[in-house]
C-alpha cells in the first residue's frame, strides 16, 4: 500500500459521519440504502435528490443530516 491510500484510508475513516459530494465512492451506499427505502423510484430520480442535498445541506454535511435531507425529497415523489 502506498502513502497516498494509506492517506486516503485515514481521511475516510476521519469523515465517516460526513458526506463529502465531490467524492464518488461517497454516493453508493447511500444510492444503495435509498434504492431499498424507495424501491418504486428511478434510480436517476434518487441520483437528482442527492445533487440537491448536496447544494442544500451545509457543510461539514453530517450523515444523518444528508440522508433526512434525501428521505424528504424522495417521500415527496
Amino acid at each position: 500500500m502506498g502513502w497516498s491510500q494509506d492517506d486516503d484510508k485515514k481521511k475516510k475513516k476521519k469523515d465517516a459521519g460526513y458526506v463529502a459530494c465531490s467524492e464518488d465512492w461517497e454516493f453508493d451506499p447511500i444510492l444503495s440504502q435509498m434504492e431499498d427505502e424507495f424501491d418504486h423510484l428511478s434510480e436517476e430520480t434518487i441520483h437528482k435528490a442527492f445533487k440537491s442535498c448536496c447544494k442544500e445541506v451545509k457543510t461539514p454535511r453530517p450523515v444523518d443530516d444528508f440522508v433526512d435531507c434525501m428521505r424528504e425529497k424522495l417521500r415527496n415523489k
